[in-house]
């Protein structure tokens, strides 16, 4: 059964190391890359911010759903992110922690979480170079798995959290930040027209 929140993912991690006598400090997760340079996947709609429903015009700007071509999962220990005990890090570094509190000393520093477990999930452009790049786009999978399982519900999600930070219904907030993208790029001398 998919994890679908983060309380839900370290309660499986706490019950994975449950039997560990010194749980560690520090989770670390693979990621999987999703680079922007890779082929977009077409919006199932295009609406215009006038006339599509809220929900089309939140799912057809969605990053998770727009770019599903993964890249084969990194290697041990290559930009990995964590998830540390706060508890226990005295210097965190935004990949883990470098050094804990005397307390955790005897606890295991780091531990790989297993990939059928969770992974981190990147959208950027590809910053490998250039024959790493073009490697990891011949050796892309499309995801059919992943987000399109759960587009539904991430779309009410992001609708709802829109409405609650910003107090604006998806629409209105969805104008002004194309407002201003548009003001951005006159400005900048990017636009096309």
């Amino acid at each position: 059964m998919p994890l679908l929140t983060l309380n839900e993912m370290i309660s499986k991690l706490k019950q994975i190391y449950s039997t560990h006598d010194d749980p560690p400090v520090n989770y670390i997760f693979a990621n999987n890359y999703f680079f922007t340079d890779f082929q977009r996947t077409p919006a199932r709609t295009t609406p215009s911010l006038a006339t599509g429903s809220t929900r089309e015009d939140v799912e057809s700007r969605l990053m998770t759903l727009r770019y599903r071509w993964r890249a084969p999962l990194s290697g041990y220990g290559y930009a990995v992110k964590s998830i540390v005990d706060p508890q226990a890090c005295l210097r965190m570094h935004n990949h883990y922690c470098w050094a804990v509190t005397p307390a955790y000393e005897s606890r295991g520093y780091v531990e790989v979480v297993n990939e059928t477990v969770a992974v981190n999930q990147h959208y950027k452009r590809c910053h490998l170079n250039q024959t790493e790049c073009s490697s990891a786009i011949k050796a892309a999978t499309f995801d059919v798995v992943t987000m399109a399982r759960y587009r539904a519900r991430l779309v009410a999600n992001v609708v709802d959290q829109i409405r609650a930070i910003f107090n604006q219904s998806p629409s209105e907030f969805l104008r002004r930040i194309t407002h201003k993208t548009e003001v951005g790029d006159k400005v900048s001398g990017t636009a096309k027209g």
